[in-house]
């Protein structure tokens, strides 16, 4: 049902319809059930056009002056953006270093920053979302402390700017997930807010049910202030590379995400990682030779290169390190064995391996605990595809 015209009173009949349509336009059609009343004057000591629109919950009055505002298509534009609910999506963060921000909003892009949350989201808001949402997911959700929060506005209640929205945050956590690899899960929660701010909860997009399976080298990071300040500098160039980058590339980050979100097993997780390494160098339509591939990968990354470079592990091995040139040939040569249905090379079953922070070194027939993961290394003003600055080798063993 459309609003109803209870007056209007500009004088010339055809501007008097035009501005009405626009008017009636912008408001669009509501469900029977709710009263919306429009009135449009013209006072007669002044030439403005002054626009009431009542419904529920809303009432808005504004005034139109001049040969630039009033005109059909202004008019129409002002009062779709009064009719707009301002509203956000939340990803809440989790492992949180101590020095991260949170007295104060980070910007990342326009409508986006980081953004301490611990009062905008709480378990009440959750509570008419009991039958969809597991219980366990309530509480992450609900107790962050820190999140990227995007907001911004539209008319309708969920449709093309709230997926786009959700869209937007997945590549700037994507982007944060590159910078500083975590346990962190993706998960969206939606607001709409009232006149008076409050906010309720219209959306909510679970994290996979199925734990993120990350390498022992990432469970211990943490987000600090230098990663989200990394990540206002970073995202615009990262988004030009999904926007108008190669399609290998696309390929690489989006195998990353795989890797992440969408596996559990070890194996298959190592040979996904592997595949976007390869995608960010085999570009052309030839396979790339495996020695030209590799010389490609170690010029990029550096034969020297720690392969825990920045991980909260790297404390604990003390003068241990993994160089990258040390393990790249072996981890295309597990690749490959896995792939075509064997296991660990024989020769490996006495290698050394190094344990984790609750364990110990032991003489173990896999390079343990390394499963291996592919980044994207990022520069302040360009995305450079790089790969292995973070690859690690070696898969667990069931018997």
């Amino acid at each position: 049902m459309r609003a109803s015209i209870l007056s209007n009173t500009i004088p010339l009949p055809g501007e008097r319809i035009a501005i009405q349509d626009a008017v009636l336009d912008a408001i669009g059609e509501k469900p029977d059930h709710e009263r919306w009343v429009v009135s449009i004057h013209e006072p007669q000591d002044r030439p403005d056009y002054i626009i009431d629109i009542e419904g529920p919950a809303f009432k808005w009055r504004r005034g139109f002056f001049g040969p630039y505002e009033q005109t059909p298509d202004f008019i129409n534009e002002e009062v779709k953006n009064a009719l707009r609910t301002p509203k956000a999506t939340v990803v809440p963060l989790h492992y949180i270093g101590v020095n991260a921000p949170f007295d104060r909003s980070t910007p990342v892009l326009r409508g986006v920053a980081v953004e301490a949350i611990g009062s905008l989201l709480a378990p009440s808001h959750f509570s008419v979302w009991r039958e969809e949402i597991a219980p366990r997911t309530v509480k992450p959700l609900s107790s962050a402390r820190l999140g990227l929060v995007h907001r911004f506005s539209s008319t309708g209640p969920i449709g093309r700017h709230e997926e786009a929205s959700k869209k937007l945050l997945f590549e700037v956590f994507t982007c944060l997930r590159l910078i500083k690899p975590t346990r962190a899960e993706f998960a969206t929660v939606q607001l709409s807010f009232t006149e008076d701010g409050k906010a309720d909860v219209f959306s909510v997009t679970e994290p996979p049910q199925i734990p993120l399976n990350v390498p022992p080298s990432e469970a211990l990071n943490t987000f600090d202030v230098g990663d989200i300040e990394k990540l206002a500098r970073t995202i615009g160039p990262f988004q030009h590379s999904l926007n108008a980058g190669p399609d290998s590339l696309k390929r690489a980050i989006r195998f990353l995400n795989i890797g992440y979100q969408g596996l559990n097993d070890p194996v298959i997780q190592l040979v996904t990682w592997v595949m976007g390494i390869e995608s960010i160098f085999n570009a052309g339509k030839e396979l790339t030779r495996r020695d030209e591939l590799l010389r490609m990968i170690i010029a990029s990354v550096g034969a020297d290169s720690d392969v825990h470079e920045g991980s909260a592990m790297r404390n604990y091995f003390g003068s241990y390190t993994l160089r990258v040139g040390d393990a790249l040939s072996d981890l295309f040569k597990l690749r490959d064995s896995l792939v075509h249905g064997m296991w660990i090379p024989e020769e490996w079953k006495d290698r050394v391996g190094h344990g984790t922070p609750g364990g110990t070194p032991a003489i173990s027939w896999v390079l343990q605990p390394r499963y291996g993961w592919m980044r994207v290394a990022i520069s302040d003003r360009s995305v450079i595809p790089v790969a292995c600055s973070r690859v690690q080798v070696g898969v667990p063993v069931w018997r």
